[in-house]
């Protein structure tokens, strides 16, 4: 399950990374020769598009985790109690 999730905030990560990066005032720098390119290269980075990168991967991971927590809160643990008589 953590590999199908993973895979849910990578896509999320890239998807506002590359939404969102081209609206940066800044010209992105190439990753392998950290020269300035056009916006819209392949390769090319921002820091608004690494951080929205960041913030779209930790959507998910987030509410992943609120969902789990919430699932064992009202869901295994009631169960496990009824079980344990």
């Amino acid at each position: 399950m953590c590999a199908y999730y993973a895979g849910f905030a990578c896509c999320n990560a890239d998807t506002w990374a590359s939404e969102v990066g081209v609206l940066s005032q800044e010209d992105p720098i190439l990753i392998t020769t950290m020269k300035t390119v056009p916006k819209g290269t392949n390769g090319g980075i921002s820091k608004l598009g690494c951080i929205m990168s960041f913030l779209g991967g930790a959507l998910i991971g987030c509410g992943v985790f609120v969902m789990d927590l919430l699932w064992y809160i009202f869901i295994r643990f009631p169960m496990e109690e009824e079980f344990s008589n």
